[in-house]
């Protein structure tokens, strides 16, 4: 009990961190703007290879955790620790790499000050969560004062992280309900817990989280629209090609009927325990045929074989400005 608490209160100060911390952050680059050159309405920096490799190595560090976080559960100490140990790594790299000019450098300074703060509170005893906020405001402010060609708004890292939380989370009730009744257990899990731990993803990250199917079992939820269709045909060349499967997935920006919109998918491949209830009907025992006509009575998900694309992971959320 007392973990839970702590969880769900180190993910409230999170939040409340990063609008203290963003706007502290305002506070000291407007100083140093002062005392250096200021750019103008639009301009940024030029940046160099090992800088934006750097960042990009750090945004995908945090994401994680990061997603954790949103979702409600705390960070061990030992993963907190962990963290501290790669983040700084990545930091040291880009330090004695990355040659910007003067003025650039200067602002740079700017926001490797919060990530080394951030780390120290993160490497403390006891660790505290809020320097992963601090580290977070740092991201964000990355792509307002530098350019980084290619630097989607939350890049593929964070919505990554979530599809794979998802994941994880839905495949440890699947299992505990087949050892507690089998593939029929199973299907009530799909039916009530998947849709509930997709909802909540989606509110607690602002990411709009579902799954799609090649064949649907629910056409109600499971559809893909015209852009996810297009991406599970070209998942499915992919697949054919010999690329691997946990790396098969799209980050795009698209027009949406409200301006742009950031979206992700990762591909669903048929693991052997999926096939108890999406193999061939002709195998499966009566009782679950039985419970898949009566919940799913439009299902078409069945017929698969170990290996082949099911589906994927759908997510997507209005383009966040830089």
């Amino acid at each position: 009990m007392h973990c839970r608490k702590t969880g769900f209160v180190l993910a409230a100060m999170l939040l409340l961190a990063s609008f203290s911390g963003l706007a502290q952050h305002e506070h000291e680059h407007e100083a140093a703007a002062a005392a250096g050159p200021l750019l103008a309405p639009g301009e940024k920096w030029a940046t160099d290879a090992p800088l934006r490799s750097g960042m990009e190595q750090i945004r995908r560090l945090v994401a994680v955790p990061q997603a954790t976080v949103v979702a409600g559960s705390a960070l061990t100490p030992a993963d907190a620790r962990q963290l501290a140990e790669g983040v700084r790594y990545q930091v040291d790299e880009l330090i004695r790499n990355c040659k910007l000019e003067p003025a650039a450098d200067a602002a740079l300074h700017l926001l490797i000050a919060d990530m080394l703060q951030g780390l120290d509170e993160l490497a403390g005893e006891p660790p505290s969560v809020l320097g992963l906020a601090r580290i977070q405001n740092a991201i964000r402010q990355y792509p307002r004062y530098f350019s980084h060609p290619g630097w989607e708004a939350g890049g593929i890292d964070e919505p990554a992280a979530l599809a794979a939380r998802f994941q994880q989370e839905l495949a440890g009730k699947l299992q505990a309900a087949m050892q507690a009744g089998g593939p029929v257990n199973a299907i009530a899990v799909c039916r009530d817990e998947a849709p509930a731990i997709a909802s909540r993803l989606s509110r607690q990250s602002g990411w709009q989280l579902r799954r799609v199917g090649t064949r649907v079992r629910n056409p109600l939820t499971g559809m893909p629209d015209a852009w996810e269709q297009q991406q599970l045909a070209q998942f499915q060349q992919r697949l054919q090609s010999g690329e691997a499967a946990g790396q098969i997935d799209k980050l795009a920006t698209v027009d949406g009927p409200g301006g742009p919109v950031v979206r992700y998918m990762q591909a669903i491949v048929v693991a052997p325990p999926c096939l108890a209830c999406h193999g061939e009907p002709a195998t499966q025992p009566e009782a679950l045929r039985a419970a898949l006509a009566r919940d799913y009575p439009h299902d078409a998900a069945t017929g698969y074989a170990a290996g082949e694309l099911r589906g994927a992971f759908s997510l997507q959320r209005p383009r966040q400005a830089p």
